[in-house]
C-alpha cells in the first residue's frame, strides 16, 4: 500500500526521483521472503479476543484426522502458485517460439547505430530482431540483450533514443527485477497489492531509465528524446497485439505516460544535486522502516486446553510445617515430607529452604 501511495505522488517522484520506489519495491521483496526474528530485537506482541478466535478457527482439527483448516489453505495456496507460474511460464515460452521465427539484423545501419550506443554505455551489442510480435520497440534477454524492433515511421537518427533507452533497460539489469518480481507475485497470488506492485513496477523502471538517460544528455538531447518518445508511440499500431511475458521492457507502451515521463526527465536533470539529498534521505527512511518491521511480531494469545497438559504425578506441594531437610554425615541434603524421603536436593536448593524457614536435622 506504501509503495501504491508513492508511485501516485507525482512531488514525491519529482524530488526524490525513482530510486526510493526501486528500494521500497526490493525492501517489500525482503521483508516477504524473510521473515526473521531476531534474537534480543524482534519482540512478540500477542493479542487476545479476535485473533485467538482466528487462531482457534485455522488450527483445530478436524475431528481425528491431523488435518485443519490452514492445512486446507497452504493446499490451496500451493495449486494457486503452481497455476498462475504455469500461466506465466506458458505466456513466456509462446512468445520465444514466435520470436525465433525471425531472423536476426546482422548488418545494415541499425547495427551500427546499436553498436555506436553500446560503446557509449560500455555494455554489449545486443542482437536485432525485426519483428510484428511488439507494438514498440522492446528489450528482453536475461543473459543477452536482444532489442525487438516493429515497423515504425521513424527516421535512422531517431533509432539512437531507441537504442539509448533499451541498453540502458540492460545496463541497470530491468529485465532481472522483472522477473523477482513476477516470482515474487506467483508466490503470493492471492494478494491484491501484487498485482499494483506489478504494474507499478512496470512504470517505475521506465521513469527510471528515462531520468538515467536525461542525466547523460544536454537539454537539445532530451528535448529530441522525448521527441521521439512521443512520436512512437503515436506511430504504434492499434491491432491487438500478444501480451508480452514478464522479462522484457518496452520504450512506449502507454499513451497517459508520455507526459508524464517526459516532465520527470526534465526535471531530473534540473534538479539533479537536491534530488540526490532527498532521495539519500528517502532511502535512509525506508531502510530504518524496514529494519523497525523486524522489531515486532503480532501473534495471538494462546491458552493450552486442559486434555494437552501433561503432568508427571511426582509434583508434591510442601511448606515448613510439613517438610524438613536432614543433612547426612556426607555433607548430602535429604528432603523429607510428612517423614517420608523424597530424595537427595542440591546445596544450592538445600540453602534456598533453609532461608525460608525449613528445619534441618544432623544425621550421623
Amino acid at each position: 500500500m506504501l509503495l501504491y501511495k508513492c508511485r501516485k505522488e507525482k512531488k514525491l517522484l519529482d524530488l526524490t526521483g525513482i530510486t526510493p520506489l526501486l528500494i521500497l519495491t526490493i525492501g517489500t521483496l525482503v521483508r516477504f521472503f524473510v521473515p526473521i526474528d531476531i534474537p534480543n530485537f524482534t519482540r512478540v506482541i500477542e493479542f487476545d479476543g479476535i485473533f485467538t478466535l482466528l487462531h482457534s478457527v485455522l488450527y483445530t482439527r478436524w475431528g481425528n484426522t491431523p488435518l485443519n483448516l490452514m492445512i486446507f489453505l497452504y493446499v490451496i495456496w500451493g495449486i494457486g502458485c503452481v497455476i498462475t507460474s504455469a500461466k506465466a511460464l506458458r505466456k513466456h515460452f509462446r512468445f520465444y517460439r514466435r520470436i525465433r521465427r525471425f531472423e536476426r539484423t546482422e548488418d545494415g545501419p541499425l547495427v551500427e547505430c546499436a553498436k555506436s550506443i553500446a560503446k557509449e554505455l560500455h555494455t554489449v551489442v545486443p542482437h536485432i530482431v525485426e519483428t510484428d510480435c511488439v507494438a514498440s520497440p522492446t528489450a528482453t534477454g536475461l543473459f543477452y540483450p536482444t532489442v525487438l524492433l516493429p515497423s515504425l515511421d521513424i527516421s535512422e537518427a531517431d533509432y539512437r533514443y531507441v537504442f539509448l533507452h533499451e541498453l540502458m533497460h540492460w545496463k541497470e539489469r530491468d529485465m532481472h527485477i522483472k522477473v523477482v518480481t513476477k516470482v515474487f507475485c506467483c508466490l503470493f497470488w492471492w494478494n491484491p497489492c501484487c498485482r499494483y506492485l506489478e504494474r507499478d513496477l512496470h512504470d517505475i523502471v521506465e521513469f527510471r531509465c528515462d531520468q538515467s538517460l536525461a542525466l547523460r544528455m544536454s537539454k537539445a538531447e532530451r528535448d529530441e528524446y522525448a521527441y521521439v518518445l512521443g512520436k512512437t508511440i503515436k506511430t504504434v499500431s492499434d491491432e491487438e497485439k500478444e501480451d508480452l511475458p514478464f522479462c522484457v521492457a518496452e520504450f512506449s507502451d502507454a499513451k497517459a505516460e508520455i507526459d508524464e515521463r517526459g516532465a520527470l526527465m526534465l526535471k531530473a536533470a534540473r534538479r539533479k544535486n537536491k534530488q540526490k539529498l532527498a532521495s539519500a534521505l528517502v532511502i535512509l527512511g525506508l531502510i530504518l522502516l524496514l529494519i523497525f518491521s523486524y522489531s515486532f511480531v503480532i501473534q495471538s494469545h494462546y491458552y493450552a486446553p486442559q486434555d494437552e497438559i501433561v503432568t508427571n504425578n511426582l509434583d508434591y506441594e510442601f511448606t515448613a510445617e510439613d517438610a524438613y531437610l536432614v543433612k547426612t554425615s556426607d555433607g548430602i541434603y535429604l528432603l523429607y515430607i510428612d517423614d517420608t524421603s523424597f530424595g537427595a536436593i542440591d546445596a544450592k536448593t538445600a540453602e534456598m529452604l533453609i532461608n525460608d524457614g525449613f528445619r534441618i536435622e544432623i544425621k550421623k
